[in-house]
């Protein structure tokens, strides 16, 4: 053969193997785009993604007729049809970053030896292809273990935002915007997040509040200190809202301020809260003040009462009688109010025992009469034989004279006043109720909310304590039991004093 032909069949074969090695490349490189696509497709399951895998491994090799794919991840297997572990396969093993563990595996059914290689089968290429996809999919499932952590913690934050009203603001110095996070956005009625100039959320902020806001926020400058400060915002029905908002200057890499990140509270309930313990600390005190008053009101009745009782043994009836009966009955009124601010103080003495209800009413007929007036009908309606309850019997006395004596003022024309005791049909058959009705005026709607707040009356000035009913819910409480009221304006009020039985 002439040196001619040697050299042209030798260019020939390096041809035919550059040809091959170029055919095994693009082979490689399509097999690690069409995983890389797999991999980085979010909308895919981790079966999905898996199987996937598992699929895209014998195509990726030489001879794929012959071949069959596997991968195994965290105890599970996803293969193709007819895999099994053969004298011809090459595995790869990885480990994620949260410790899991996981393999690809590839084997071929038959020998080819046609390599002439130690690798049997198998191609160097195949081999740093298998490892390729490997270290992808490795990736893949950190990627994903990160996304799902990130999931779960973006739910927990914003569950918590959501349970406390709070959301999160973010002012860019360098551009001037403002971006409000959903949870803020919902204060002022958006449902989506919200991105603006700082002239554009000043509109949501209460005008007498804005100059505050500007300076507070103006002043945010510290970053070592967390300002705070609270002003208005109006809500989407036209509402404001009392918000807290806090603030923090976040330096860029160079120590220069870049931005002012904050949240904003609704402090609405908080308020509510502060309000009500206020109130409740002034109720305390005057409670205090109320029932050392009435010790000493009482002992100064009590020496009037004695007195004025010797006094109407020894004077016959006359203008002077008359007269002395009124002084008797100014101070047993004023014994009764003794009687209430010291339920209300809490600095009686109780001694609580087994009541029945129907034979304590029926004792205090001939003083409920009294207390009525001639011009009102007194009737009782008592069904709760043997029924009792447990609780001090002055108190449930004091109870129904309140209740009673509440029925009196409403009709000052005269009318019917309905004592009854009942199983209460409202409640669990462990429950028993002390009913007061009258036919009076009603309870106008707008006030059935605070009427048994203390000191709280519809009467005039000088006619009424507002302690009657605080003194009936306060006692019908604290012996477990509650009290209601129904009331239409023009047709009189029930009042339900319900308790448990024993």
């Amino acid at each position: 053969m002439a040196a001619g032909d040697d050299r042209f069949t030798g260019e020939c074969e390096i041809r035919s193997a550059l040809v091959r090695d170029l055919r095994e490349r693009i082979k490689e490189m399509t097999a690690l785009h069409a995983c890389a696509k797999l991999l980085f497709l979010t909308e895919t399951t981790l079966e999905e993604l898996l199987a996937g895998v598992a699929a895209l491994l014998p195509p990726a090799f030489r001879h794929p007729e012959c071949a069959t794919g596997c991968v195994r991840f965290d105890g599970q297997t996803y293969a193709t049809p007819g895999h099994a572990a053969t004298p011809w396969g090459l595995v790869h093993g990885f480990v994620t970053t949260d410790g899991r563990s996981g393999e690809l595996e590839v084997a071929y059914h038959e020998a080819r030896p046609d390599t002439g290689l130690a690798l049997g089968p198998f191609l160097g290429e195949e081999v740093r292809l298998l490892d390729s996809m490997s270290d992808m999919l490795r990736g893949a499932l950190d990627r994903r273990a990160a996304e799902e952590v990130a999931h779960h913690t973006k739910e927990r934050l914003d569950l918590a935002l959501s349970a406390a009203m709070m959301g999160v603001w973010d002012h860019d110095l360098a551009t001037g915007t403002v971006t409000w996070s959903e949870h803020l956005a919902r204060l002022v009625a958006r449902d989506r997040e919200m991105i603006g100039t700082l002239n554009a959320f000043s509109d949501y902020v209460h005008p007498d509040d804005q100059a505050y806001v500007i300076a507070q926020r103006d002043g945010i400058r510290d970053p070592d200190r967390i300002y705070t400060f609270e002003f208005r915002v109006r809500r989407g029905d036209g509402t404001w809202r009392p918000v807290a908002a806090t603030g923090r200057m976040i330096l860029d890499e160079r120590g220069a301020p870049a931005r002012v990140l904050g949240v904003i509270m609704d402090i609405t309930a908080r308020r509510a809260l502060e309000s009500g313990l206020q109130r409740s600390q002034k109720l305390e005190t005057l409670g205090q003040v109320a029932g050392g008053v009435a010790h000493d009101f009482n002992n100064v009745l009590c020496s009037v009462i004695v007195n004025a009782e010797v006094l109407r043994e020894d004077i016959a009836p006359g203008p002077l009688r008359e007269q002395l009966d009124e002084i008797f009955d100014a101070a047993m009124r004023g014994a009764a109010l003794a009687r209430q601010l010291l339920s209300f103080s809490r600095n009686a003495e109780f001694h609580p025992t087994a009541v029945s209800l129907d034979p304590m009413i029926t004792s205090m007929q001939p003083l409920l009469r009294r207390l009525a007036g001639r011009a009102i009908e007194l009737r009782l309606s008592l069904a709760t034989d043997g029924v009792e309850v447990w609780a001090d019997p002055s108190q449930l006395e004091q109870v129904v004279m309140n209740l009673v004596v509440n029925a009196r003022d409403a009709m000052p024309s005269g009318g019917t006043i309905t004592v009854a005791t009942e199983r209460d049909p409202l409640a669990d058959p462990g429950a028993v109720a002390i009913l007061v009705r009258d036919t009076g005026g009603g309870v106008p709607a707008e006030m059935l909310e605070r009427i048994f707040e203390p000191f709280f009356t519809t009467k005039p000035p000088g006619q009424g304590t507002g302690l009657g009913l605080a003194v009936v819910r306060a006692v019908a409480r604290q012996w477990h039991g509650d009290v209601s009221v129904e009331s239409t304006p023009g047709q009189g009020a029930t009042f339900r004093v319900q308790l448990p039985v024993m």
